[in-house]
């Protein structure tokens, strides 16, 4: 029901943020992670591919870490409310953990409290051998995920005991001594592991959990933002379609790059269309005759403009398709506002 900022969000934004990607490139892979969940089991893999290799072929080996820095609980709304309505920092954490597959991660991460050591395992989702950068990328990217996680909201437990990491030392190595100030980190282990010291009475004492007055509030906000958005994991091709033309913000998508990115070819979309009693031209048609209202009432764009953005080759033409979609020129509807 509610949209949720997803890890390769995260590090899109991150390269943005730094100028490290274009605008042009940044709002393509926006689209990419957008309606990956809509195309082929392995779509999801292949963005965290591309957007990893952005971030290696940068050839710095501080960014997984600085970008993990950048995760906030507000990023996650639903998430955030969870957490501050629980009882004692171990049930923050599970509660944290149990839903973290939501977002989409690069690695899954498990926890378990023993004997006064509070230890998280990262276990990559996508990549299974050990010794490859993605591999690694996608541990530390989490390693730093979890850092920030207790450095920002439980600083009481300080830095890491011990560290374990199933690869070989990388040539950054010295890096991981500076950004978590921790002496004991062992490589060509068994697992991936980040371990704190934790009093047990810090760990389950209970909290102060978020009012019933600011919880209400915050759901009221979350739904306000979010009300008359539909859903991203739409059910028929049509709303599929219609969820991958609102995706493209700067151009109108064809049907070969729409069937494209739902892993079919084109006379598959049109006949799965048909079985809905569709067709792409009158799914085209409506969508450009809605967006065409909407722009004219926002008043941010010239005629021109718009008829371009609905990919008409001048006014004239957009005029005509105006004409057609509601029965008024141009002229006569732009006078109503």
């Amino acid at each position: 029901m509610f949209n949720q900022l997803s890890h390769p969000q995260i590090l899109v934004q991150y390269l943005f943020s730094r100028n490290l990607i274009t605008q042009a490139y940044y709002q393509a892979l926006k689209t990419q992670i957008n309606f990956s969940h809509l195309a082929y089991e392995n779509h999801q893999k292949d963005i965290h591919d591309i957007i990893i290799d952005n971030f290696l072929k940068l050839n710095d080996p501080t960014l997984p870490f600085l970008a993990s820095s950048n995760i906030a609980f507000s990023e996650y709304p639903l998430l955030e409310i969870g957490i501050n309505i629980q009882n004692s920092y171990y049930d923050a954490i599970q509660f944290y953990l149990s839903n973290h597959d939501i977002t989409t991660p690069l690695s899954n991460i498990n926890f378990n409290y023993n004997s006064s050591l509070l230890n998280f395992t990262i276990t990559p989702s996508y990549y299974l051998n050990k010794n490859t950068n993605k591999y690694i990328f996608s541990v530390e990217y989490h390693l730093g995920e979890i850092l920030n996680l207790i450095k920002k909201h439980i600083p009481i437990f300080g830095y890491p005991f011990k560290i374990s990491l199933k690869y070989a030392p990388p040539p950054h190595t010295p890096l991981y001594n500076k950004l978590f100030y921790c002496k004991n980190i062992e490589f060509n282990a068994e697992q991936n592991s980040i371990v704190y010291h934790v009093n047990e009475k810090e760990l389950f004492s209970s909290r102060n959990p978020l009012n019933h007055n600011v919880i209400s509030q915050k759901i009221s906000s979350l739904l306000k933002n979010h009300h008359n958005k539909h859903s991203n994991r739409t059910s028929s091709i049509k709303e599929k379609v219609i969820y991958i033309l609102e995706c493209y913000r700067d151009q109108i998508p064809n049907e070969t790059i729409i069937a494209k990115q739902l892993n079919m070819h084109e006379r598959t979309l049109r006949r799965k269309l048909k079985l809905e009693g569709e067709t792409f031209r009158n799914i085209i048609s409506n969508f450009k005759k809605e967006k065409a209202i909407k722009l004219l009432m926002e008043k941010r764009l010239t005629q021109k403009q718009i008829a371009l953005h609905l990919g008409f080759k001048d006014t004239n033409s957009f005029g005509r398709a105006f004409k057609i979609w509601t029965g008024k020129t141009l002229k006569d509807y732009s006078g109503n506002f």
